[in-house]
């Protein structure tokens, strides 16, 4: 396989930052079939004999190679992947309705509007449309008001995308799905709230009180190569212990909530934010394993 398939999985994570239309189907073109397997490598310097070569017993892992010379194969799978949509798409020109509908013109906001139109993004996944209340009040909404919609809207997502993730790997029993689940590694920077999210979405599923989780707040676009990061970190570990890992990892951003934010700050301080052009809604998920253990009948 191509190298360039490396890191052919990560818009799965980081999905919920991209647009949908022209520039995410160029992204999700070069998702490889899930009938490929994923291997990871390490460092020669440590010994193979403390990681499992043999792949897990049950799902098709996605694949991706390493070309570095004398690089040793971790035994780390990624078993399968899930990605769940809002119900709305945004045109380009959502942003100018809601420029226009609360704000005076000015050389920043007319500047913003004039790269909105030109970004080559057809549409972006949006929990709403221009006429939902959280974006239409006299002021931009609270972060309690941001956090409502984001449990409300987005948390539902994820719970989606992380039973895909579990079909995709062949884990068709819900239950025993979520008996093999020994960790949850989540990211989002658009939600800060305790206990986060990953909590609620690991009681949905029926997931272990025992299960470990890592949640990290803040990380922006490269949350989902840092939540991939740490799971492989954690399954590596169980691995030097002989301990099994199946760890879920997710992705959930609800970006589209916060255009009122953004606008406010572009009129008040007339600076050219493009973020409010940009990011979209979505959550993504994928099953990391070491490989250690019985899989799931």
């Amino acid at each position: 396989m191509p190298e360039s398939k490396v890191f052919a999985i990560l818009p799965y994570l980081t999905s919920c930052t991209m647009p949908t239309g022209v520039a995410w189907s160029r992204i999700r073109s070069n998702r490889p079939s899930s009938r490929q397997a994923c291997t990871y490598y390490q460092d020669p310097i440590v010994p193979a004999t403390l990681f499992p070569s043999s792949p897990p017993p049950y799902g098709d892992p996605i694949m991706a190679t390493s070309s570095s010379p004398g690089s040793r194969e971790l035994g780390l799978s990624i078993l399968g992947v899930g990605s769940q949509y809002p119900p709305y798409a945004l045109k380009p020109d959502a942003v100018e309705t809601l420029a226009k509908r609360f704000y005076p013109e000015s050389p920043a906001m007319s500047k913003v509007l004039a790269i909105n139109r030109y970004t080559g993004i057809d549409a972006r996944s949006s929990i709403g449309d221009p006429e939902h209340p959280i974006v239409n009040d006299a002021v931009a909404p609270s972060i309690s008001e941001l956090h409502k919609v984001f449990m409300s809207d987005g948390v539902p997502l994820a719970v989606s995308a992380a039973r895909k993730a579990f079909e995709d790997a062949g884990m068709t029993d819900p239950a025993a799905a979520a008996a093999s689940i020994t960790h949850v590694v989540s990211t989002t920077c658009t939600d800060s709230a305790n206990p986060g999210y990953d909590h609620f979405v690991a009681r949905e599923l029926g997931l272990s009180d025992s299960v470990e989780k890592v949640l990290l707040h803040g990380v922006g676009c490269s949350g989902g190569l840092a939540a991939l990061r740490t799971a492989a970190n954690l399954a590596l570990g169980h691995a030097m212990r002989g301990l099994p890992a199946r760890i879920l990892v997710m992705a959930l951003e609800v970006s589209t909530t916060f255009v009122r934010s953004e606008l406010d700050s572009i009129n008040a301080e007339q600076n050219t934010r493009i973020g409010v052009c940009l990011f979209s809604d979505c959550a993504s998920a994928v099953v990391l394993s070491n490989g250690i253990g019985t899989g799931i009948q």
